[in-house]
């Protein structure tokens, strides 16, 4: 079964899109090779030929998503660049793949299937890509509130801050039904992006305040 590099490389793009519409939809257990490859419109032989057999193939879409993610969070969290200007590289970083529209409604309903019906993928994907995001945003908070050594208020400033971005992910359906013109296209995500921006920004001069307030109160 012989193709050339850029064949390649289609087949198998055809191929992760059309497993993530079977899992997103159907579940890993319930998604066939075959249903896979009818919706694809490929031989079922392309599957084990890429990635070995469904469970190769389970796991190659659920890492798709994070792929350039990981880069991006060490780009913005380097030690030159201003708290804003950190903050605004993270968090477009992390909302890009929502410019994407229905693929990452696909995503996210298999996370929920993954979380659910758990085959491993969830627990990987947190601890080789989600806790080394969280680290990035730990430096750059770290750094520009002068702590030394992470602490737990660190840790739920992080959590904070990183749940506002996901919460456009997890709450997208609702709302597209109650207010769609806030998700018309990739302008709306930048519009945003920047109102999650001076809101963590906020937090963080609020962290800040109760910091010092902490020190004062020791003295």
């Amino acid at each position: 079964m012989k193709t050339s590099n850029i064949n390649r490389e289609e087949s198998k793009k055809r191929l992760l899109k059309a497993a993530l519409q079977c899992f997103s939809e159907q579940g890993f257990k319930k998604t066939t090779i075959r249903t896979i490859a009818q919706h694809a419109n490929m031989n079922i032989g392309f599957i084990s030929y890429y990635f070995g057999d469904k469970a190769g193939l389970y796991r190659a879409v659920c890492s798709e998503s994070m792929s350039e993610l990981e880069q991006d969070f060490f780009l913005y969290s380097q030690s030159h660049l201003t708290l804003r200007q950190s903050l605004a590289g993270l968090i477009s970083s992390f909302l890009k793949p929502m410019k994407l529209g229905k693929p990452v409604q696909q995503y996210m309903h298999l996370y929920f299937r993954e979380m659910l019906e758990p085959n491993g993928e969830w627990a990987q994907e947190i601890d080789q890509n989600i806790r080394l995001v969280h680290a990035s945003l730990l430096t750059v908070l770290g750094r520009h509130l002068g702590v030394k050594i992470v602490d737990d208020p660190l840790h739920r400033l992080a959590f904070s801050i990183s749940g506002l971005a996901l919460h456009m992910y997890v709450t997208r359906d609702v709302v597209q039904a109650i207010q769609p013109h806030l998700l018309t296209g990739p302008e709306s995500i930048d519009i945003w992006a920047a109102q999650i921006v001076a809101q963590a920004e906020a937090m963080v001069g609020i962290e800040a305040m109760r910091r010092n307030n902490d020190v004062t109160k020791l003295h």
